[in-house]
């Protein structure tokens, strides 16, 4: 935060941050939702839209707000959460 501070005021360094933390949650959520290859030569099968069906028991919903909600819902079962 003191880094930041350098840069911008403290209101602005959380504006910044949530900026950040919705680009990620909204790469999570296309990744889960997102069948297929990854995109390179490797040619490596997307797994993270096969484990979130799994682990929601349905497909993932098109709204991040919705996905989102339904992962905070799940059981904190310490085995589960290894899964």
């Amino acid at each position: 935060m003191q880094n930041e501070l350098q840069w911008h005021d403290e209101p602005q360094v959380h504006v910044n941050l949530a900026e950040i933390k919705d680009a990620m949650l909204d790469c999570i959520h296309r990744g889960c939702r997102t069948n297929g290859t990854l995109p390179a030569a490797l040619h490596v099968q997307r797994r993270a839209a096969r484990m979130a069906r799994s682990l929601l028991g349905h497909d993932v919903s098109e709204c991040c707000n919705i996905w989102l909600n339904e992962v905070k819902l799940q059981s904190r079962d310490f085995q589960r959460i290894l899964n």
